[in-house]
């Protein structure tokens, strides 16, 4: 074991020695000055009158440029753009038209409801005309009291709750418009 640490030690010393040989013979060879010379050209200096101008300002940089104001634009309805009336970094105003949706689903979808509304008034006035024949009927005890009753309960006027769906859509029905509700620079285009 001693014997292999010395062969180790003294294969690591003449490798050293090597390695130190030949940086001295590259370092001294014959030819070469190590000598450190000034330069002897002189740099030209050039003077003008002081004079006040505009000097251009330029920076360079990484970085993210964040504008001031942003705005996320989110529809409340699902439809196909048709046309976008601004471009990325644009300034926008407040009214401005940002984006006109195809207005051919939301048609659609009005006609239907005017169809099921016009359905439903339909029924309506023949319960309703049922509902005068049971009371004829009813009082000369010609019709149970019960189908008066249950035709009384149909022609009662139901929730109003389908009228406001209506009116939105008839206000839909038309090319639909996203206007910028504020002011400032838009957050992305296309």
């Amino acid at each position: 074991m001693l014997r292999s640490r010395q062969v180790i030690v003294g294969g690591t010393a003449a490798i050293v020695a090597v390695f130190v040989a030949v940086l001295a013979v590259r370092h001294f060879q014959p030819g070469k000055t190590h000598t450190v010379h000034a330069q002897s050209t002189a740099i030209p200096v050039m003077a003008v009158p002081a004079a006040n101008e505009d000097v251009p300002i330029i920076l360079r940089g990484l970085g993210t440029v964040t504008a001031f104001n942003t705005v996320a634009v989110k529809s409340r309805v699902e439809g196909s753009i048709t046309a976008i009336h601004f471009s990325e970094g644009q300034e926008v105003k407040a009214g401005d038209l940002l984006i006109e949706l195809d207005a051919r689903p939301f048609q659609a979808a009005l006609d239907q409801a005017n169809a099921t509304l016009a359905k439903d008034q339909a029924n309506l006035t023949n319960a309703q005309t049922d509902l005068a024949r049971y009371a004829q009927l009813l009082q000369h005890n010609n019709a149970p009291e019960q189908q008066y009753t249950t035709q009384r309960r149909r022609t009662r006027p139901r929730s109003k709750a389908t009228r406001p769906p209506l009116m939105r859509l008839s206000s839909m029905s038309n090319t639909p418009r996203f206007v910028r509700p504020s002011t400032g620079s838009s957050a992305s285009g296309r």
